[in-house]
């Protein structure tokens, strides 16, 4: 037993390196320390520790030839100190000995006569003997090195649940002249990388109390920077490339996304624990989300994804029709996936919003925007809106699958029998339009046995007033390649110009011989619809070539 005791012993000094405790090694600074006089001032120095954590607190009397003094106070932990700023400077009859802290971080507290001054990021004792000078730099140095090597009283578990149940017994209210602020975390039971940072302050004009909603994978906790604000240390915790995932609502309302929030603490040790439990359970969550990532890749799981987020319906040919709320205001688009450009899907922040914008291929206004029920526009562009990032996150993702799978998917809704079958077909497709002061009535006619010619008959009623317009169309007489649907305002229009925009096509109006034209459009209520009608002209249009 006495064996095995003595091995232990040696194994823990050869481990440790150190062969004095810092107990013995700071007796020895403050003894050498203790007094310096010279011709125009002398010194009365101590040094201490204040706790077997690192603590220490450094205590220097200056005092003049009248005999004034000021007493200045240092309180810091060894662990902040740095070996390479730890140094010495002769100044005329004294050497004064420096005591910097890592980073030039402000973490040591000075007072002054007893009131508090400010942190700084360094303090001096002064001596007259070089060779004390070098002694107190190298115990200082390894007092320095021998808390470094040791974990810190309280230090947070390395175990994700361990990590969350530690942050959330040791985030705490700050309490200072200026400040009362109660600060908690919180974690979702069901995704525990979900968590909840909340603040509560009592102000002159009553209580604020703001809820911080992050993932805790999107923190960049790497480098993290303790600031001080007068007494109070400030640890602010920002989301990587300082994007905007974390969402804010203070007193019950929504406030625009931020990339950062605060925690605030008056004791720097316990501030710089929230710092490295921070950082431990920030790698720990990342890797933890990767594992449910949804793979958007695949046509069906993306599909799915943009379903899970909207009230959509998404038909095998791709058609779409979405709705959705952006400022409590309904929206609603009707589309094919087909019409959109695959490369335009952008993921960007918007106030309180996480949005995705989409553009049609070659800009065209194939996208039906509704007001209530009602159609507002076709338009070329739209956004989607989502105000959580867990259902939104992979959304420009998934959407770029879907157009990218439709372009082999698509097909129109057209049929391929014969040429009076498929005017019979356009008959009916061609649809009348009415509001309250007009009406729009289009037909499309052939005499049995000639389909190849057509005539396109508008009938226009205004205010009362009746205006019939006849097309006379032989449909060989028409350019193929440069008809299309065009897109004004409200209105869809199937475009039909005749070859070298000869003017072949002939007008009746009211019954009467009218001009010769080489152009006439079609209009149709949906652009679908629209590009139906103009691929079944198109086939019209060669086969009677």
């Amino acid at each position: 037993m006495r064996k095995l005791v003595l091995l232990t012993l040696i194994l823990f000094f050869n481990f440790s390196g150190f062969s004095q405790s810092p107990s013995v090694l700071v007796s020895a600074i403050s003894k050498e320390i203790k007094e310096t006089q010279t011709e125009s001032k002398s010194f009365q120095q101590l040094l201490e520790l204040a706790n077997n954590d690192g603590k220490a607190k450094a205590k220097v009397v200056e005092i003049d030839k009248k005999g004034k003094s000021t007493i200045n106070e240092y309180s810091f932990n060894f662990r902040d100190i740095s070996k390479e700023a730890l140094r010495y400077k002769i100044e005329k009859d004294l050497i004064k000995i420096t005591v910097a802290t890592s980073a030039k971080a402000n973490f040591i507290e000075i007072r002054e006569n007893g009131e508090f001054k400010k942190y700084d990021n360094e303090f001096d004792f002064f001596v007259r003997d070089y060779e004390k000078a070098k002694e107190i730099i190298e115990n200082l140095s390894t007092i320095q090195g021998y808390y470094s090597e040791i974990k810190p009283e309280n230090s947070p578990p390395l175990e994700f649940n361990l990590l969350s149940d530690w942050l959330i017994k040791n985030i705490e209210e700050v309490r200072s002249e200026k400040t009362n602020i109660e600060q908690s975390i919180s974690f979702n039971p069901e995704n525990p990388v979900l968590a909840t940072f909340t603040t509560k302050e009592s102000t002159s004009k009553g209580q604020k109390v703001i809820f911080y909603n992050f993932n805790l994978g999107d923190l960049n906790c790497e480098n993290l920077n303790i600031k001080v604000k007068g007494n109070v240390f400030s640890l602010e915790i920002p989301t990587k490339g300082k994007a905007k995932f974390i969402s804010v609502n203070e007193n019950g309302k929504a406030e625009n996304n931020k990339s950062d929030f605060e925690l605030l603490n008056t004791d720097l040790d316990k501030i710089k624990l929230w710092r490295e439990a921070f950082k431990l359970i920030s790698t720990q969550a990342e890797e933890i989300y990767s594992r449910s990532v949804p793979n958007v890749e695949n046509q069906e799981n993306a599909i799915a994804y943009f379903n899970k987020a909207f009230s959509s319906k998404i038909s095998k040919n791709c058609d779409c029709s979405l709705e959705f709320k952006d400022d409590d205001k309904a929206k609603k688009y009707d589309f094919n996936f087909y019409d959109l450009d695959e490369y335009s899907p952008v993921f960007k922040v918007s106030g309180q919003n996480y949005q995705v914008n989409i553009k049609s291929k070659g800009g065209q206004s194939f996208i039906s925007s509704f007001e209530g029920d009602q159609l507002d526009k076709f338009t070329n562009s739209f956004a989607l809106l989502h105000n959580d990032l867990e259902k939104f996150r992979y959304m420009d993702k998934a959407v770029k699958t879907i157009i990218k799978n439709c372009q082999d998917i698509y097909k129109l809704n057209v049929p391929s029998g014969k040429i009076e079958e498929r005017i019979d077909w356009l008959k009916v497709k061609i649809p009348n339009f009415k509001n309250e002061s007009s009406a729009i009535n289009q037909k499309l006619e052939y005499k049995e046995g000639e389909p190849c010619k057509l005539t396109y008959k508008t009938t226009i009623n205004n205010s009362g007033k009746t205006k019939i317009i006849e097309h006379e169309i032989k449909p060989y007489l028409l350019d193929v390649y440069s008809s299309m649907v065009k897109i004004s305002g409200k209105n869809a229009f199937v475009t039909f110009n005749t070859i070298a925009k000869e003017k072949v096509i002939a007008i009746v109006e009211d019954g009467k011989p009218g001009s010769f034209v080489n152009t006439f459009s079609i209009q149709i209520d949906d652009v679908q619809r629209a590009k139906e009608v103009y691929e079944v002209f198109r086939t019209v249009i060669n086969d009677c070539k």
